[in-house]
This record gives C-alpha cells, structure tokens and sequence, in this order.
C-alpha cells in the first residue's frame, strides 16, 4: 500500500467514524428518548477517535526514530486510562449506559470494517470505485 493510499484510507476511515458517531448518537436518542445516553455515545466515540488519531500519530513516530516506542507506549497506556476514568462515572448510571459507551468506542472499529468492505469492493471491480 503506497503512502498515498494509505492516508486515503486513514481520512476515510475518520470521515467514516464522524457519520457513525452521529448516526449512532442520533439513533439512541430516537429510540431511548435519552439525551444523557447520546452524550455519552458522543463522548465516548470523541474519545475513541482521538485516540486512533494520536495512535497514527504516535505511530509515524516510532516509525521515524528509535525513541518513538516510548511515546508510543505511553500514548497508548494514557488513552486506557482516559477510558478507564470516563467509564467509571458512566458505569454508576445504568447498563444502558455502559452499552452506549462501548457503542461509542467501537465506531472506529465500524469505520475500519466499512473501510474493508471498500477496498475488498475496489479490489472486485478493477480499482473502478
């Protein structure tokens, strides 16, 4: 994969994570009639995309020097113990809670998937898509 397609890929998958972070957020306000668990939703997929947006960051770090892995470790150590914290609080609300949270922190992961789906579509076509 060249670099240009690479980074292609990254703004994809981060549009990608904004339309499911709000789609996500929209839809369990329209069905729990909750704003409180949308916030959440929305709080944990910022948290979830910021950290995959500093872990490419860390990552072309480590990649350029050898002291990079330091960063990265703790980048990657500090972004558990964000998630950690957030969860706490969230967890004392209801099971409901806990389930839009971790909604909200896989929307990179769906984003990622979609992402596949598209390349696998653009291997299937001939680079046409």
């Amino acid at each position: 994969m060249t670099r240009k397609t690479a980074s292609s890929s990254i703004s994809r998958i981060f549009r990608t994570s904004i339309a499911v972070q709000i789609g996500g957020a929209v839809l369990i306000l329209i069905f729990t009639n909750s704003p409180l668990y949308s916030i959440i939703t929305l709080l944990a997929a910022t948290v979830g995309i910021l950290g995959f947006l500093i872990m490419i960051k860390l990552l072309d770090k480590q990649l350029a020097s050898a002291r990079g892995k330091a960063w990265f470790f703790s980048g990657a150590f500090a972004k558990l113990v964000l998630i950690a914290l957030l969860f706490y609080p969230v967890s004392r609300i209801s099971e409901t809670a806990v389930l839009c949270y971790i909604l909200g922190l896989s929307v990179v992961v769906i984003a990622t998937l979609v992402e596949g789906i598209y390349q696998i579509f653009r291997i299937l076509s001939n680079g046409r898509a």
